[in-house]
């Protein structure tokens, strides 16, 4: 009835000139108008999904800031037909800034006797924002803008515009593929990195300490400061290993301690950095927001059959409704309405006119058919509620020519004519003795724009594959510091005689390798035959027929699998000796730091390993060198192998290897001895 009033003052109320930029007669303009004049802030019941009622104080608050007398209206985006704020305010007589807003932000604004920056102010609200800011937000910084003045809106408006034509408005939410990703990112990084650091750190430091170990004796950094040697006793383990022998075993305090740091900031970075909490505009409408059009439309078809909704422009003249209306009587075997409201995602429904009608069936509290039209779009939809009607044939048999009409913009202009079709439809539907059971239809569920939690998810996957990832680095650094150490060890030169492969603590594995090549090339040059002198094949034989009898009975003479380090450690220094005396080296004596770095020449006072003690031995080229800098530098070099508890000094072992220090003949002779060999 209110409707039909309003409508009716709005035919027989004349127009001010400047009513003619909206439709004669327009109830949209009179209903706006009244309500505006109630409260300043009109929000409406149509979109509780994005912008509910509930936040009208919110909006008030922001237009309260303007400085000037503000009205503010909320529609639907398609409620615009051009002019309605000017015609608005000629409704409403009252001079103020008057704004539209919808869906997605400020929509138009216009100021009627107030000095106030209206279009510079949408233009800050429109190029400051991101598309998905919310309207909300979009009319609070319109509202500031406009409290800034005219020439402060005017220069960030030109400002703006200038620069939306260089870069695209970023998003103001992300979606919750965003979040999978962040998700997967941080666990990725907070085993990666920490792992990356105890893996490769370690592994680095082994393979430099390595390199250095294994280098000549004279590549070796030079003595400290005043060219003396350690003050202190070297340290030795419960093996009787030096400090500088364990030097790059295990991970170091600094790492932990480093690995521990960086899983820290990369959780804090994390945290800080990706600390969306929701994928769009956090809305919580009320009970009363989601039920509030429901209820407005009950209680106008409690005393109209045919309700139009005040907020939309109606499609009917007088003559159509009336045409409608006869139409109406006697239609279904009962109660028959007709609902013309808009269809929208953000309404209670979520766009679901089967949801409408079954809140609206129940807030009847009556059985009947609901004949639903949308005036913006076109669309109809039939839907029985309790009537002895074939549901199926209702819902199903409407034609699309009636259902939607034209595929091009006149499907509204359309609309009362394929309401009349509609009703006839009905009138058509076959009865039944019973009417079937009531269907009910729920709407979506309201959407939870919580995003997931960051450590959540795809978090755990991350996790796992950051230690992949740090594994795989590994191996790429391992890949690439063997291949570039084979490059340096076949490029460097052999200083002052030392082999290049002559590690102060080898492992057994190493050994084992070494001596099998080396014996194996002894082997060779022996068969060979050519020799300068007699005496020269007779030592070489002497060396060879030692080694052999230390390798064991296999074939070839292979190192059996139970040789002991000690005894693999002779083999290498007899073939090395075999293979130097085939090219003519004569010396007996062998280096006491380490006997793998090859023959003697000459003697010095050394710092033993690892007690720290000084001693007298030979030494070869390489370690006299670096002897002559600085004593205590065959502390590092001194060779060491694994013994029952950890690892001893050579000259310390059980087994033939000791008797080396006093030459090669007696290593000789004390390896025939033991094995009975004259």
């Amino acid at each position: 009835m209110l409707c039909a009033l309003l409508g009716l003052a709005a035919v027989l109320l004349p127009y001010p000139a400047s009513a003619a930029v909206s439709p004669v007669g327009s109830p949209l303009s009179v209903r706006l108008a009244a309500e505006l004049r109630r409260d300043p802030v009109y929000v409406t019941d149509q979109l509780p999904r994005s912008i509910p009622r509930s936040t009208a104080p919110r909006f008030a608050a922001a237009a309260r800031t303007t400085g000037v007398p503000t009205y503010v209206l909320v529609l639907p985006t398609s409620s615009d037909e051009g002019g309605l704020l000017a015609t608005v305010h000629d409704r409403l007589g009252r001079d103020g800034l008057y704004v539209l807003v919808d869906n997605y932000g400020v929509q138009d604004a216009r100021a009627f006797g107030v000095d106030a920056p209206a279009d510079d102010a949408r233009a800050v609200a429109l190029y400051s924002l991101p598309y998905d800011a919310g309207a909300l937000r979009a009319f609070q910084v319109f509202a500031g803008a406009v409290a800034e003045g005219s020439e402060r809106a005017a220069h960030r408006a030109d400002a703006l515009r200038e620069a939306s034509g260089h870069s695209e408005r970023p998003d103001a939410y992300i979606d919750s593929t965003d979040r999978e990703n962040q998700s997967f990112t941080t666990g990725l990084a907070l085993t990666g990195l920490p792992l990356l650091v105890l893996l490769v750190s370690p592994y680095v430091r082994r393979q430099r300490h390595r390199a250095r170990l294994w280098a000549p004796a004279s590549a070796l950094p030079g003595p400290r400061k005043g060219g003396r040697g350690p003050k202190k006793r070297t340290r030795r383990d419960g093996g009787g290993r030096p400090a500088a022998v364990r030097a790059g075993r295990g991970v170091h305090p600094v790492e932990w301690a480093v690995a521990g740091v960086l899983a820290l900031a990369v959780l804090g970075t994390a945290l800080l950095v990706f600390d969306q909490r929701y994928d769009g505009v956090p809305v919580s409408p009320t009970h009363a927001d989601l039920t509030h059009r429901v209820a407005r439309v009950a209680a106008g078809l409690r005393h109209d059959p045919v309700y139009l909704d005040p907020e939309s422009q109606t499609p009917l003249d007088a003559a159509q409704l009336s045409t409608l209306r006869s139409h109406m009587r006697g239609a279904a075997p009962g109660p028959l309405y007709v609902v013309l409201v808009p269809s929208l995602p953000d309404d209670e429904s979520a766009g679901d006119a089967g949801a409408f009608t079954t809140a609206l069936h129940r807030r009847l509290g009556k059985d009947a058919v609901f004949v639903v039209a949308d005036p913006v779009h076109g669309a109809i939809s039939v839907a029985d509620h309790g009537l002895p009607l074939d549901d199926t044939r209702l819902s199903l048999g409407l034609p699309e020519s009636v259902t939607n009409g034209p595929s091009d913009d006149t499907a509204a202009r359309s609309l009362p004519g394929r309401l009349v079709q509609a009703i006839d439809f009905v009138r058509k539907a076959p009865r039944l003795k019973h009417a079937e059971p009531d269907t009910t239809t729920r709407p979506e569920p309201l959407r939870d724009t919580r995003l997931p939690k960051l450590l959540s998810g795809d978090f755990w996957p991350g996790l796992c594959m950051g230690a992949v990832l740090a594994a795989l680095l590994l191996g790429l650094v391992a890949s690439v510091l063997g291949i570039a150490g084979l490059v340096e060890r076949r490029r460097a030169p052999k200083a002052g005689g030392v082999p290049p492969t002559a590690p102060s603590e080898p492992s057994p594995a190493w050994l084992r390798h070494t001596a099998r090549q080396e014996l194996a090339a002894l082997g060779a040059v022996f068969e060979a035959g050519k020799w300068k002198a007699p005496a020269i094949r007779e030592r070489v034989w002497d060396l060879l027929d030692a080694a052999l009898l230390l390798a064991g009975p296999d074939a070839g003479g292979r190192p059996a699998g139970k040789t002991s380090p000690g005894d693999l450690a002779a083999v290498v220094v007899l073939s090395r000796a075999g293979l130097a005396a085939a090219e003519g080296e004569a010396r007996n004596a062998v280096c006491g730091v380490n006997p793998l770095h090859g023959t003697a020449v000459g003697q010095r006072r050394v710092v033993r390993s690892p007690d720290g003690r000084p001693v007298r031995t030979r030494l070869c080229a390489g370690c006299a060198e670096r002897a002559r800098r600085s004593p205590g530098s065959a502390a590092a070099e001194w060779l060491t192998l694994p013994a029952a508890h950890g690892r001893l000094p050579h000259d310390e072992l059980d087994g033939v290897l000791p008797s080396v220090r006093d030459g090669l003949s007696v290593l000789v002779r004390t390896i025939r001895e033991r094995h009975s060999v004259r």
